[in-house]
């Protein structure tokens, strides 16, 4: 792995304030030759990383206009610095570049999944473009769609060179599935774009916990219950 992926992880932590002076990463790669970090081929070969008390796992590529061999040259490493706000960081690693009149896509999805016996549950979704640039008609876009296991769209993010973060909030999860779209565009000779470093976050918080039917319904009673007795105390 080039040293490039190392720099890019750092500047990544310190452009996100996701960790103090001396961070601590909680995260581990499951199918992957570097225990730090996973290739996008390593991924959608059935690799997957575990960040903090997050799995994610499943990934299948969806469409992609670089060579394959490229995919062996993007990296995702895990950001764990904060167990409130796990995620991933995307590296591109010189791969994501266009320039000239060209155009680049690169769309996959992957499950976002809660580790068992965690009581946190994904609460939100956060995009931070890190390091990207464009020149001229140069553009970078990047658009995280978050959708529950039955398909229904919770969340959909879009960030850019413009606009370089995006945050959604959706009810509690125990599990969700995250379509990401990455684009790279250049209209003339004299443009270019690339995309070294994204952060993709998912905030949690503890599982708010609903009482049983049966516990309501003995609560109200109880509570009935004090309410005839203070009634005939009164009366007496």
């Amino acid at each position: 792995m080039k040293t490039s992926i190392y720099r890019s992880f750092a500047a990544l932590l310190v452009v996100a304030s996701l960790a103090a002076s001396a961070p601590s990463v909680d995260a581990a790669t499951v199918g992957c030759a570097d225990a730090n970090a996973c290739s996008l081929a390593e991924l959608f070969n059935g690799g997957s990383l575990v960040v903090a008390d997050k799995t994610f796992a499943n990934w299948a590529l969806d469409t992609s206009t670089l060579p394959a061999e490229t995919l062996n040259n993007i990296f995702v490493a895990g950001i764990g610095a904060d167990p409130l706000n796990p995620g991933l960081a995307y590296i591109g690693n010189g791969q994501l570049t266009v320039s000239g009149a060209s155009t680049l896509q690169l769309g996959f999805h992957f499950t976002a999944s809660v580790n068992a016996g965690s009581d946190l549950r994904i609460k939100d979704h956060s995009l931070v473009l890190v390091d990207a640039t464009g020149v001229g008609t140069g553009t970078v876009a990047v658009d995280g769609t978050i959708l529950d296991l039955a398909l229904s769209a919770l969340s959909a993010e879009h960030v850019d060179l413009a606009t370089t973060a995006d945050n959604g909030a959706f009810a509690q999860h125990a599990a969700v599935l995250v379509s990401d779209l990455i684009t790279l565009a250049s209209g003339d000779a004299d443009s270019n774009a690339s995309l070294n470093t994204l952060a993709q976050l998912f905030s949690q918080e503890p599982v708010t916990r609903v009482p049983e039917p049966g516990i309501v319904a003995l609560v109200g009673i109880g509570l009935a219950g004090i309410g005839v007795l203070r009634r005939r105390g009164i009366r007496k």
